[in-house]
């Protein structure tokens, strides 16, 4: 099953979509659009699953914060290789 993953989304990740401790299951696409829910693993802050909110140039991507204290993180531009995929649906 190549480029189809099941995650477990953490406690607040996403709690206003996804209940937190929900499993989702993600599969890789050609592109992703705003409004994706995508599960991204960042080199600094590990695997983070948010809304897609700005396809930017070069293929990079923005997600949508959650409040201020994740903008304090300051995930800055998503590349391609880091999204293991997009959200096809919720499981539990």
């Amino acid at each position: 099953m190549v480029g189809i993953r099941l995650a477990w989304v953490p406690a607040k990740s996403m709690s206003r979509i996804l209940p937190g401790g929900s499993l989702a299951l993600f599969m890789k696409k050609r592109a992703y659009v705003r409004g994706d829910i995508l599960l991204v693993r960042h080199p600094e802050h590990g695997k983070i699953v948010r809304r897609l909110h700005v396809v930017g140039r070069k293929g990079r991507y923005s997600l949508e914060p959650l409040g201020q204290s994740e903008q304090r993180l300051r995930l800055g531009p998503i590349e391609p290789e880091w999204v293991r995929g997009a959200m096809v649906c919720r499981i539990l």
